[in-house]
């Protein structure tokens, strides 16, 4: 089959290192729509990925790429992109899309239904009921006005989960909805690297809890995680539970660092929250081996890649429902579920500082084993469309 993967890609690579697939920055969508075109393209289809955004070239083995990174809306409107992408790329069976938001994907998906190419678009949680409380006038009249008409000629969706699916179901009840989640890599190799730090944790009694992403301190849930910190740390439970945060600020609806800052005046043993980062590549792989637990407080997710990476270290979970993976946790036997608000994840956080650091390996090892089995990309890449 030919794919072609739409998506607002933005890659920076790094330079310094001699893979020319290494990449010093690179954002969750644009890791899962790069791994997901390498997954396919390792079970014998012909893939390719075009970027709207500006972007280093993408260099993957099996993977094309194209860019309309300096097309605007209206000249990819008036002028069919597809006279050059057929000719630099292929005649695709398949284009699938990737945010619906990102507007430069409408006449992309015009000129692909006018030839007759079947549409598949994956929302990736922007249809939430959380998500779209956030502008939603602007977003409601854009999905009547703007991506309606388009979706009632597409082939159908494609969510990464059955509550993603749901969530589409409910706006679009007549659609086909496929599901293709997010994967992850094998991580053998860092978990030989790291594996001194799995050894030093074990015998470590403060219990090391991890958060990877950005600090939306809203939709990520950190204000539930950080004033039941405070909460947790009023009890006689003070030294023997840390937090570590890996990830870069936003002022995106909050300011993170002052939100965070005032937590810090209320902790008291403010030593135990830690920041660090943002952190790529092997400085990140090390700094999550450390984690004993990994916590996802999130109020609304497609499907989080942060953790699926903790799985795939070997590093169990602790995620609300609302993640869309508690599901996921639950099969595996590699975590907890927990309610998002602050009295529950404050006794949640008591209950994870009372663990054995043998019980809590045992579930790393079942996150392990479950990431191996049916997360790795090329298990992901070899679902089908179903046309």
């Amino acid at each position: 089959m030919k794919i072609i993967h739409v998506a607002p890609i933005s890659l920076i690579r790094d330079t310094s290192k001699e893979t020319a697939s290494t990449y010093s920055q690179i954002g969750g969508l644009s890791n899962s729509v790069i791994k997901l075109a390498k997954g396919q393209s390792e079970n014998q289809n012909r893939v390719a990925v075009i970027t709207t955004r500006s972007s280093d070239q993408l260099v993957e083995k099996g993977v094309s790429w194209y860019s309309v990174c300096k097309k605007s809306i209206f000249n990819l409107l008036i002028q069919d992109p597809f006279n050059e992408i057929e000719d630099e790329l292929f005649i695709p069976d398949i284009i699938h899309t990737h945010d619906i938001f990102e507007l430069k994907q409408l006449p992309i998906i015009f000129h692909a239904l006018r030839r007759g190419y079947k549409v598949f678009i994956s929302p990736r949680g922007t249809l939430s009921p959380v998500a779209l409380s956030r502008k939603k006038i602007k977003k409601i009249a854009y999905i009547f006005l703007a991506l309606r008409p388009l979706v009632r000629y597409i082939e159908g969706f494609s969510a990464l989960n059955s509550g993603e699916k749901s969530h589409i179901r409910s706006k679009f009840p007549q659609k086909k909805i496929i599901i293709i989640g997010n994967g992850c890599d094998d991580k053998s190799r860092e978990l030989n690297r790291y594996s001194y730090n799995y050894e030093k944790k074990r015998l470590d009694s403060v219990v090391n809890i991890g958060f990877m992403g950005r600090y939306e301190i809203h939709i990520k849930g950190l204000d539930l995680l950080l004033n039941a910190f405070v909460e947790f740390q009023k009890t006689e439970h003070v030294d023997n539970l840390k937090i570590t945060m890996i990830g870069d600020h936003t002022i995106k609806e909050f300011d993170s660092n002052n939100f965070i800052e005032r937590i810090r005046k209320l902790l008291t043993n403010n030593e135990m929250l830690e920041l660090k980062g943002p952190l790529y590549n092997q400085e990140k792989w090390n700094e999550i081996s450390k984690f004993d637990v990994f916590i996802h407080p999130s109020r609304t997710e497609g499907m989080p890649n942060a953790v699926l990476e903790a799985l795939s270290m070997g590093i169990p979970c602790s995620v609300t429902p609302q993640t869309n993976v508690s599901e996921m946790i639950k099969e595996a036997d590699c975590g907890w579920i927990i309610n998002g608000n602050v009295r529950d994840i404050k006794d949640h956080l008591i209950y994870l500082s009372s663990l054995k650091k043998n019980f809590i390996a045992e579930r790393g090892e079942n996150a392990l084993d479950y990431s191996r089995k049916k997360l790795l990309w090329k298990e992901i890449g070899s679902q089908d469309y179903d046309i």
